[in-house]
């Protein structure tokens, strides 16, 4: 069975080099603790010139909407919920979940997951892949929710199917944190990424005039949110 839990946390460094080794350090600290079933640390960037027009349109949380974009965002995958909630008063004491020093902590949430598809690239192991596309978002009223859920699984599953190197797509629904919803999208590098999935698929989605417009433009996303993510650390 796949691990049924993921924890995210998103922190921002005005200089993402400088601030390497306690990012490091963190996930050292995080990938020991008991129940870890996977953990890796992303470089977070804006994306393609589609997904920057996009998220520019976007809709925002007010949470942690003064901090702006978050520099990293560490994925720790758990076993069960007893395990995640068993870490978490370990995790918020390390350096960088209390926020000492030039990395600021923005948010953490805790997810189960809704949907697991792998793709046309999926591995044999369940740990994380060298490039992600990661969003946390609300939906802004009840009859989107159910837009969401039915565009997923007659749009955006199947497009992601489509691709020759997707490595594999999660759904995720909040068992806490800001937002009700995340998405996890995984590849074999940024490159694959922009020439298999923003270029011929999301450019066109986030168009304005774009049929997906309905669902993608009634979202509210995180301010972390949607990040693009290179692999730095994991296990």
């Amino acid at each position: 069975m796949p691990p049924a839990v993921l924890r995210a946390s998103w922190f921002v460094a005005e200089d993402p080099e400088v601030t390497r080794p306690e990012i490091e350090e963190f996930h050292r600290d995080v990938q020991v603790l008991p129940g870890v079933a996977a953990s890796a640390v992303y470089r977070l960037n804006a994306g393609g010139p589609g997904m920057q027009a996009f998220a520019q349109r976007l809709q925002r949380l007010e949470h942690g909407a003064e901090l702006g974009a978050a520099t990293w965002v560490a994925l720790t995958e758990f076993g069960s919920l007893d395990e995640a909630l068993d870490a978490e008063a370990k995790i918020r004491g390390f350096p960088a979940e209390s926020e000492d020093g030039r990395l600021r902590h923005h948010t953490r949430a805790l997810y189960t997951t809704i949907t697991d598809v792998p793709g046309n690239s999926r591995r044999d192991d369940l740990g994380f892949a060298p490039a992600v596309q990661f969003g946390t978002f609300d939906m802004d009223s009840v009859d989107a929710e159910w837009m969401l859920s039915d565009w997923y699984q007659h749009n955006r599953i199947p497009r992601f199917l489509g691709m020759p190197s997707g490595i594999r797509f999660r759904r995720f629904v909040s068992i806490s944190g800001p937002a009700k919803y995340a998405v996890l999208y995984e590849f074999p590098s940024l490159d694959a990424r922009m020439n298999e999935f923003e270029v011929p698929v999301e450019a066109h989605e986030l168009d304005a005039s774009s049929p997906s417009q309905p669902v993608l433009s009634r979202t509210v996303h995180l301010s972390a949110s949607p990040g693009i993510g290179s692999l730095e650390f994991s296990v």
